[in-house]
């Protein structure tokens, strides 16, 4: 696995992880974040890597920063 990969899988991660913890869909979080439900779906399913706006929109979304959901998804 490459570095690029590995970081994206932290935030996938992060993400799943903080979602869940507040008990939020990804229809939800793509809500209260302002992107699109297929945009969460494909970063959830890892056929799309967030940029860095949509990380941090998701990452708002969930009252964390971005730094929050790759310490949260890595091991």
């Amino acid at each position: 696995m490459t570095a690029p990969q590995a970081a994206a899988d932290a935030f996938v991660a992060g993400l799943l992880i903080e979602a869940n913890r507040q008990h939020l869909t990804a229809p939800d979080l793509a809500r209260r974040a302002r992107v699109t439900a297929a945009t969460v779906s494909r970063i959830l399913d890892g056929t799309d890597n967030p940029c860095p706006t949509t990380q941090q929109r998701l990452a708002h979304a969930l009252g964390v920063t971005p730094t929050d959901l790759y310490r949260h998804g890595t091991p």
